[in-house]
């Protein structure tokens, strides 16, 4: 198949794409944002935004959510994957917490990592399964589960510090306790292998989890935009569930308003997505990208379930 594009001016050359529908890829799980886990949710307008089909709407079908160490903090978080569930088109839930209570942590405290104590690794499991069924209650299934997000970065922020071995030990061990949902390991900062490939290894550990996680920090610099065969071989997906860079502003927020500012655009197509598109190049890699910069892109042709197909070189004729 050949595509080309035509003007009122004819360019002078036409860019020839040729797919070959015979030779397919990984398969599309879906395109997808994260709501804010501090401060406050999406609305419902802006919900519909982001996962509606229609005109100015983004077609997302992902959604990533926070788990509040605090069980009464759970409501807060309910109004926005709900809407996404009634009012998109088979939009997938993942939710991964930041960090355990911290009584169940060897700092005793929400921030600066710290490890999730052995004794506690019951009532840690018992905690994520009591959140999935919470928000089942509320009418919102939850399709993914993660054990942790980013175990490998501690900062003066939410977050909890695992090991490779610890992880496994986690999913081998608990895993089968969160119920109703499927368990994600374990999004490490830059898809670092060695927090994923014990638990791969283990048959008893991988028996309890239905996807592999990372996030694309770093990512292209440590070598790893490029297939994960062992994920393949255990024929569990992958998903890339957070990448953010605001350093346009200096590592600001203030101009993401400003649909005028081009630095802003820049950094987003030229850094961010450029940096997803070649995390998609890579064969059988990412089936499903939620991103943190939720209202620069869309999901329209992403839709869950389409396959990446073979291209063959470039060629410019005319």
């Amino acid at each position: 198949m050949a595509l080309s594009s035509a003007g009122a001016t004819a360019p002078a050359a036409a860019l020839d794409i040729t797919v070959n529908a015979a030779t397919g890829y990984q398969t599309v799980d879906g395109f997808g944002a994260a709501v804010s886990i501090w401060g406050s949710a999406w609305s419902t307008a802006e919900t519909q935004t982001l996962v509606g089909l229609g005109t100015n709407q983004f077609g997302l079908s992902i959604v990533r959510t926070g788990i509040s160490p605090v069980a009464g903090e759970w409501g807060t978080q309910v109004n926005a994957p709900k809407v996404a569930k009634a009012y998109g088109s088979g939009v997938k839930i993942l939710a991964t917490p930041w960090t355990a209570p911290p009584e169940w942590k060897t700092n005793n405290s929400r921030i600066n990592g710290g490890k999730l104590q052995t004794d506690n690794y019951d009532e840690y499991a018992g905690h994520l399964n009591n959140y999935v069924q919470y928000m089942r209650g509320q009418g919102v299934p939850i399709d993914v589960t993660s054990v942790q997000n980013e175990p490998d970065w501690h900062p003066a922020y939410d977050s909890m510090d695992w090991s490779g071995d610890e992880l496994r030990n986690f999913a081998r061990d608990q895993g089968a306790r969160i119920q109703n949902t499927k368990l994600m390991v374990a999004e490490a900062v830059n898809l670092n292998y060695g927090y994923t490939d014990l638990t791969l290894n283990d048959a008893n550990a991988r028996d309890d989890i239905g996807y592999i996680g990372g996030h694309l920090y770093g990512t292209g610099a440590a070598g790893r935009l490029g297939p994960y065969p062992l994920a393949a071989q255990s024929a569990k997906p992958m998903w890339m569930t957070a990448w953010n860079l605001h350093a346009a502003d200096g590592n600001g927020s203030n101009i993401w308003g400003d649909p005028a500012n081009q630095a802003v655009w820049n950094e987003t197509l030229d850094d961010i997505m450029r940096t997803v598109h070649r995390s998609m190049e890579a064969k059988n890699r990412e089936r499903g990208r939620p991103i943190h910069r939720n209202r620069r892109g869309t999901g329209h042709g992403e839709r869950p379930g389409a396959q990446h197909l073979h291209s063959g070189p470039d060629t410019l004729t005319g």
